[in-house]
């Protein structure tokens, strides 16, 4: 019996244009192949629920190929395009653009195209070269490309538009980005879940290649590198992703960044939470940071785990990454740092809260070794376990923070800063508190008494207040 979707929604779709037409597999073909050969750009072929055996190449065609509805009340989607491990399931190499999409289909047990420059495999369930598609509402699983390059997508030289999809379970073993791999594109990723992937740098995102990915509002979640860095996402070789508005959790690593790593590379992460990561053997539990720069703000950063140093963040060789509006709270290193460990670089923390955190060692604030440059300014050290600040050298400069015992510096306090929580925010200061109107003397807080998104109870003027809430760029907290 022919699907009586298609039938309904292609008639309607012939009816729409003078120049695109509507296809149906089974209806009009028999198979996915034989109707991308058929159609012209702007058509779309509709395809119904069940199990396909095919590989697709859009041909560089900007065709809307899309999988049956999901049933009533949501639900996973019907429509299963199977590559039966016999290269990518899907490819986009002739310069498709925004205009090919894939809709409502689940991609699986692909094994990659030989990469043109490395002879590896790479994208086993979709592989993107020098093009720009659109992945839309898709779940890509159970793809793998052993030793190779993204073993759910990989795109190189585009930028393609991946929204609302799940990439899951795929495995790209002693490779790199077992659910995603972007090479020198320009990728946009936006509302997806990248869970339970596993390779060897970059268990669910790599970004290499001077790529410039945006990844917005995504869960990050789950993924592994039993073997080497970032199990949430690695960043390397000259990339600059900008990561805003993501969770990036329960993630494992066994070098370094359990949540997020980066090497040679400047990302921007921006309004994220970034909580219960580790790492097994080395540092940084929730990031790990060497030869970086680039900046996080606005982001929480908790309860994660390093088996040796920073539990929260680890910062080495040369690293000028600043830190601005940034709440660390218990995270845990097993040696020294237990919020953030540096060696060897010259990070800047700016208004941030680092409370509650805890290190074996020393350090359970922070823990400065090395030929360090570290500046912290307008911020608060509170009850972190082994220490507020310890290290082998000088120390870092601190200014217009309030540290317990007190520490050499202009503006620095040594009070208990009354912290409370407001509206699901922790650490927020509450009222008297002496860190409110604290901070630097020439600089404001964006939101303050005077704005009517301020508690009405709670006194405070335009000067900054010290801590992840205050700043220039509090409004960030009361406006996300």
């Amino acid at each position: 019996m022919k699907p009586v979707w298609i039938a309904i929604i292609g008639a309607a779709g012939a009816c729409t244009s003078a120049h695109a037409s509507s296809w149906g597999v089974p209806l009009d073909f028999s198979t996915i192949g034989d109707a991308i050969d058929r159609a012209v750009d702007g058509d779309t072929i509709r395809v119904a629920a069940g199990t396909w055996y095919e590989r697709l190449d859009f041909g560089g065609k900007n065709l809307v190929v899309e999988g049956a509805p999901q049933g009533f009340g949501g639900g996973p989607y019907r429509t299963v395009i199977e590559g039966q491990g016999q290269g990518s399931v899907v490819s986009f190499v002739n310069g498709e653009s925004r205009g090919a999409t894939l809709r409502h289909l689940i991609i699986q047990g692909g094994a990659g195209t030989i990469h043109p420059e490395r002879e590896m495999l790479a994208g086993g369930g979709i592989y993107i070269w020098g093009a720009s598609p659109t992945i839309d509402s898709c779940e890509v699983r159970f793809n793998v490309t052993l030793g190779g390059y993204g073993a759910g997508i990989f795109c190189s030289n585009g930028a393609p538009r991946i929204v609302d999809c799940v990439i899951q379970s795929n495995d790209s073993a002693n490779g790199f980005g077992g659910g995603l791999h972007c090479q020198a594109a320009s990728a946009e990723i936006s509302r997806c879940s990248v869970i339970g992937n596993r390779s060897y740098d970059g268990g669910g995102i790599y970004c290499g290649g001077r790529c410039q990915p945006l990844i917005s509002d995504c869960e990050i979640r789950g993924n592994r590198c039993p073997n080497g860095w970032g199990g949430g996402m690695h960043c390397s070789r000259d990339s600059e992703p900008v990561v805003d508005g993501c969770v990036i959790a329960e993630n494992s690593a066994l070098l370094a960044g359990g949540g997020i790593g980066v090497r040679y590379s400047a990302p921007s992460i921006l309004n994220c939470v970034i909580e219960r990561n580790a790492v097994t053997r080395l540092d940084g539990g929730g990031v790990a940071l060497r030869w970086a720069e680039g900046e996080i703000c606005n982001t929480v950063i908790r309860q994660n785990v390093a088996e040796r140093a920073g539990g929260g963040v680890a910062i080495q060789h040369s690293s000028t990454t600043r830190f601005r509006n940034v709440l660390f709270s218990g995270n845990h290193a097993e040696e020294q740092g237990g919020a953030v460990h540096v060696y060897q670089a010259n990070p800047v923390l700016d208004f941030c809260t680092i409370a509650g955190n805890r290190a074996l060692g020393e350090g359970g604030g922070v823990y400065a070794m090395g030929a360090t440059q570290m500046e912290i300014r307008n911020s608060i050290l509170w009850e972190d376990i082994g220490g507020e600040i310890a290290g082998d050298g000088q120390g870092p400069v601190v200014q217009w923070t309030n540290v317990p015992g007190g520490w050499p510096g202009e503006g620095n306090l040594d009070a208990d800063p009354r912290f409370a929580v407001y509206k699901e925010l922790k650490y927020v200061l509450r009222g008297g508190s002496p860190c409110i109107d604290a901070g630097d003397s020439e600089l404001s807080d964006t939101i303050y008494d005077a704005n009517p998104a301020w508690p009405d109870d709670v006194a405070n003027g335009s000067r900054a207040d010290m801590g992840a809430y205050g700043g220039p760029a509090n409004r960030y907290w009361f406006t996300n």
